[in-house]
């Protein structure tokens, strides 16, 4: 007895329960009706859709361009990389002013990146002291032929008798002084490439200095200050990706359905934002054994946020068309988590936001694949302002203080 009035006062405490959410329930869902929006629905009084322009219209069929898309990567313009190497063995020493050269880092056309001090085997010292002093002796020889010349000249000219002295002589004497006056200069210009005497413990040569080849960013960094580095080393790369190819393959069979429009949209992965690149015609020729043949585009990167090897997604206009549902850029809105919803208009006050799968496009109008039906109304002006009253009962509202 005692174990069924038990049973029986448990079977009414979870009736009680119920029946007491299934009311608290009812009274969330008045509350909802009050705000506006059920699942997906929002409501929205005449007055308030004139307020923030709600315009909608039919959603209907339109030709557009048959649409390919690819994927490609981006690459540096061939010429537009250049490696600086090391025009000597030497020590790297960095700019007067100190400044690092990093990675990202801009540099102008003919900018100074620092010099090579040079360091010399002992085979090489040795060569130079005998460069150095077979130009000494040179210079010396030339100097003593050329006095004599111009000595004997002198008296020559000086002399009474000079009527009797060949007109040959004279001439001799005369190309000797300049053969020794140009011997001496040649070897004097030598000697700003040899080392000065007296000679030291170690040969000191001038600085080699290191220059950008073209203007552009620092894109490698393969030498620190105060490094030994020896001839033909890369010391850095120097990069102008101001414009870059994207390198798209593209089957065989698809390329006499390209149009003759060689403008393509260009997408970064998990971006919405396009932008246009001009066809490049590169005469590339394709591996054997692929059905592919690669196709190449020029890309503006004025900013810089494009990098060679990233991907990119390409779409390319063929010259077919087909019938697709057609709306107005206008009518999509975005979510956090990039999917595409518009609005349809169920009734006078009624509008249900919708998810929708979109397809090629053009500047004013995007096609839509999938969620809408042609004939349906829809929101093609407001649809923000619709979006926000939707979910403003979902913000979260803090205290000032």
């Amino acid at each position: 007895m005692y174990l069924g009035k038990a049973f029986a006062l448990l079977l009414f405490c979870c009736l009680f329960g119920c029946q007491v959410g299934g009311l608290e329930e009812t009274r969330q869902a008045d509350d909802d009706d009050d705000v506006g929006s059920l699942a997906g629905t929002v409501r929205l009084e005449e007055a308030a859709q004139e307020a923030v322009g709600i315009q909608t219209a039919l959603v209907a069929l339109q030709p557009l361009p048959e649409v390919l898309k690819l994927s490609g990567w981006l690459a540096a313009i061939p010429g537009k990389e250049s490696v600086v190497k090391a025009r000597v063995t030497g020590i790297y020493e960095a700019k007067p002013e100190g400044a690092g050269l990093a990675i990202g880092v801009s540099v102008a056309s003919g900018e100074n990146l620092g010099s090579l001090r040079t360091v010399l085997t002992p085979q090489e010292e040795t060569q130079l002291v005998l460069a150095k002093e077979e130009a000494d002796v040179l210079m010396n020889q030339a100097l003593v032929s050329k006095q004599l010349a111009e000595n004997q000249l002198r008296a020559i000219e000086q002399n009474d008798a000079n009527n009797a002295i060949a007109g040959s002589r004279l001439l001799e004497l005369r190309e000797t002084i300049a053969r020794n006056e140009v011997a001496y200069q040649e070897a004097r210009d030598k000697l700003s490439f040899l080392p000065n005497e007296p000679y030291a413990n170690q040969l000191e040569l001038r600085s080699v200095s290191l220059t950008a080849p073209f203007s552009g960013q620092i894109s490698t960094v393969n030498v620190a200050a105060n490094q030994l580095v020896i001839q033909g080393d890369p010391l850095w790369t120097v990069s102008d990706w101001t414009e870059l190819w994207i390198k798209a393959p593209v089957f065989v069979e698809d390329l006499p359905r390209l149009s003759a429009d060689k403008e393509a949209a260009v997408r970064q992965p998990g971006s919405r934002e396009t932008t246009s690149a001009q066809r490049v015609d590169v005469a590339v020729a394709s591996a054997p054994g692929r059905r592919t043949s690669d196709l190449y585009f020029l890309v503006q990167n004025p900013a810089g946020n494009l990098r060679p090897g990233h991907p990119v997604e390409l779409e390319l206009t063929l010259s077919e068309t087909a019938d697709r549902l057609v709306v107005p850029r206008s009518a999509i809105v975005w979510d956090g988590m990039g999917n595409a919803w518009l609005y349809v208009k169920t009734g006078e006050e009624e509008f249900l936001r919708r998810q929708v799968t979109l397809g090629p496009g053009n500047e004013d109008f995007i096609a839509v694949e999938q969620g809408v039906r042609e004939g349906e109304e829809i929101v093609v002006q407001g649809a923000q302002s619709i979006y926000g009253e939707e979910f403003k009962g979902q913000l979260q509202v803090e205290d000032d203080d």
